[in-house]
């Protein structure tokens, strides 16, 4: 197994998904691995406290959006 996404030997791996699967999170479906309704009821309640953080890397992440929030000021304040 060479990803890079997930650097977890392929035991530890197998392990985890074990562990899911003994919670009722995840079940095989031939050979395929899908959420159980359980697993998807808290995936969708990480998602939605995840959502925020994610929609702030994306404005940010964007070398073109990045250039809007670091402009120099076009005034100058003075005081008397």
């Amino acid at each position: 197994m060479n990803s890079n996404i997930a650097k977890i030997k392929e035991r530890a791996l197998y392990k985890n998904f074990e562990a899911l699967e003994k919670q009722k999170y995840v079940s095989y479906i031939n050979k395929s691995l899908v959420l159980s309704k359980k697993g998807q009821k808290v995936f969708n309640k990480v998602l939605k406290e995840v959502v925020p953080y994610l929609d702030v890397h994306g404005t940010f992440s964007s070398e073109q959006n990045m250039l809007k929030f670091t402009q120099k000021a076009k005034g100058v304040l003075t005081f008397s």
